[in-house]
């Protein structure tokens, strides 16, 4: 009986630990991705999404962070026009821009974390509005991972404006 207490504590304590890990990933406001790996010349995981605000007032803007892991074959840069595209709808200007460029002179080697920085501005109107990425070679075709849609509710009566904050890594 001994033996088997322990066991089933051992998978307890294991549950926690994921249990916890998932909360606090969930409280720093970054989403991040599962492993795993690709042969396509280009494709991509997203690692983490932070700083996205739930709620914000009407032509406010917040300043937020999309980490993206190369796993295709070919390195990313802006000369060969990859970017990072506005989804739901695709190619979509709810938030004052549909495509963030890499950094002039950029080159992000397979394997390697590139942060796109960028500001948003919200609309004027009130609602209930998608925030969703996704990597684009520009007018050749959409690749990798999309980043999980978040709903950003905007309001006539503006919180306080939000504070970014630079995530750390995990």
């Amino acid at each position: 009986m001994e033996k088997d207490t322990k066991i089933i504590l051992g998978v307890v304590l294991i549950l926690l630990l994921a249990v916890v890990s998932f909360n606090f990933n969930s409280l720093t406001g970054r989403a991040v991705s599962t492993s795993r790996t690709s042969n396509l010349p280009y494709d991509a995981t997203i690692e983490y999404v932070s700083n996205v605000p739930r709620v914000i007032g009407l032509g406010q803007t917040a300043l937020v962070e999309v980490g993206v892991k190369n796993i295709g074959t070919y390195p990313w840069s802006s000369k060969d026009l990859i970017k990072l595209g506005s989804q739901n709808p695709q190619d979509n200007n709810i938030w004052g821009l549909n495509r963030v460029e890499l950094d002039s002179g950029a080159v992000v080697k397979p394997g390697e974390v590139y942060t796109f920085t960028f500001l948003i501005r919200a609309p004027n109107s009130p609602g209930t509005y998608n925030f969703k990425w996704q990597m684009v070679k520009e007018f050749v075709t959409w690749f990798g991972d999309q980043t999980v849609n978040s709903q950003v509710a905007v309001s006539q009566s503006a919180p306080l404006p939000h504070q970014a904050t630079k995530a750390t890594s995990c």
